[in-house]
């Protein structure tokens, strides 16, 4: 019995020292295995696997799911390298041969594989840079996409006005739209009374004006007897004439009456007196083409025109080149009371032209006076289409020369003066930018 225990017991000693050196050499063998896998390990090709048995990589990783293989580490994700050269794509080399064969550039570099140039080196549209012409935003120029470096919420466009000095008078001609209904007899007396303060000015600049008359009752004919009698009568050719008779023409002419319709549309008059005499008048009765037109309204009551303003205006600016040679001045009621809250619709299309407006109820000799002063004026201006985003950089050119003083602009009535006229027959521009 003792000894069968003892055999036992060898036998179970060898065993143990032979699987001691067994784990020892298989130890020994894993170590050296692992060392060649972690050498070679991007080397091998990838091992399907089952879908239970995927690894999901670590987020922001960088391990390709594919392979394990992270592609912005310069791996091609596919199988680790470029198929090509064994060159990322992604570091700015061409897979084929290192340059972008859409235009000979990797876009992954940093540059426009469109025509070879950087964006980030100063050409991109993002940093000042207009990429359409290369101008700078910042410099006051209008770039391609007319973007307010300032204010990028604001769209900018250019526009250029062109004028010829001319040689002689300058033309003004002006529509009279007189209220008719039957609160309107007194101001019809003053403002005929008061005329002559009115055409003094115009008297002394020699300008060449012409005159019409028409009334705020919409529901007649607009070209009636006196607004004939009055584009015949009332030019400064009949003044000159005998001004005495041009005076007492005015003011019996301008006394239109008090049985008009009470609903006033002085402004739906104007668009249909324009409408009538640019287009289908006869040769006596047109305005010029190439004067400033002026409507002066004068009522006690709100406009009540169908239309919006800027229907209407558009309809009395689309015979002029220039829309700038259009200004509506008012003498309308601004005081508090029943018709005061509307009079802002002749206030506001003064406003869009670059006209003035004055209180009916202040004294006639006053506001016609300064009314004549302020028309009279624009004969030696020149008038803007538009008006500008920034006057500060207005520029304007005389016969091609850049002129960067001797004029200024006069923001109430959107015109260009100089301190001295330039001579008969110059070539004038005015370039500038407005809001679109």
């Amino acid at each position: 019995m003792k000894t069968k225990n003892l055999k036992t017991l060898f036998l179970l000693g060898a065993s143990m020292v032979l699987l001691s050196s067994c784990q020892e050499e298989e130890f020994y063998e894993k170590e050296i295995f692992d060392t060649y896998m972690d050498q070679y390990q991007d080397q091998l090709p990838p091992v399907p696997q089952g879908p239970s048995d995927l690894i999901e990589p670590p987020t922001g990783g960088g391990t390709n799911p594919g392979d394990g293989t992270n592609p912005g580490d310069g791996t091609n994700p596919g199988g680790g390298t470029n198929p090509g050269d064994g060159t990322n794509p992604g570091d700015g080399t061409n897979p084929g041969d290192g340059t972008n064969p859409g235009g000979g550039t990797n876009p992954g570099d940093g540059t426009n594989p469109g025509d070879g140039t950087n964006p980030g080196d100063g050409t991109n549209p993002g940093d000042g840079t207009n990429p359409g012409d290369g101008t700078n935003p910042g410099d006051g120029t209008n770039p391609g996409d007319g973007t307010d470096p300032e204010e990028p919420g604001v769209i900018l466009e250019n526009v250029s006005d062109s004028h010829t000095q001319k040689d002689g008078k300058t033309k003004i001609d002006i529509l009279w739209v007189v209220d008719d209904s039957g609160s309107m007899r007194d101001e019809q007396n003053d403002l005929a009374y008061n005329f002559n303060v009115f055409i003094n000015d115009f008297v002394e600049k020699k300008i060449d004006f012409k005159m019409g008359i028409v009334t705020t009752d919409t529901n007649r004919n607009t070209i009636t007897d006196t607004t004939k009698e009055s584009l015949e009568k009332l030019t400064s050719e009949k003044m000159t004439q005998n001004k005495s008779a041009f005076m007492q023409d005015f003011e019996r002419l301008i006394k239109v009456g008090t049985r008009g319709y009470p609903r006033e549309k002085g402004i739906k008059a104007s668009e249909n007196f324009t409408n009538v005499i640019f287009n289908n008048g006869v040769a006596q009765q047109k305005f010029r083409d190439d004067a400033y037109y002026i409507v002066v309204y004068v009522s006690d009551e709100p406009d009540q025109s169908d239309k919006t303003l800027e229907n209407h205006l558009s309809q009395l600016t689309k015979w002029k080149e220039n829309a700038g040679l259009v200004k509506t001045y008012a003498i309308v009621n601004t005081r508090h009371g029943r018709s005061s809250a509307q009079y802002e619709r002749y206030q506001e299309m003064s406003r869009m032209t670059g006209g003035q407006i004055a209180d009916i109820n202040d004294d006639f000799h006053v506001t016609l006076k300064d009314l004549g002063t302020q028309i009279a004026e624009l004969a030696d201006n020149f008038p803007l289409s538009k008006t500008p985003y920034d006057p500060t950089k207005i520029e304007v050119l005389v016969n091609g020369v850049k002129w960067d003083s001797g004029w200024s602009y006069n923001a109430e009535n959107n015109t260009i003066k100089f301190e001295t006229i330039p001579e008969a027959g110059a070539d004038i521009k005015v370039n500038y930018q407005v809001e679109e």
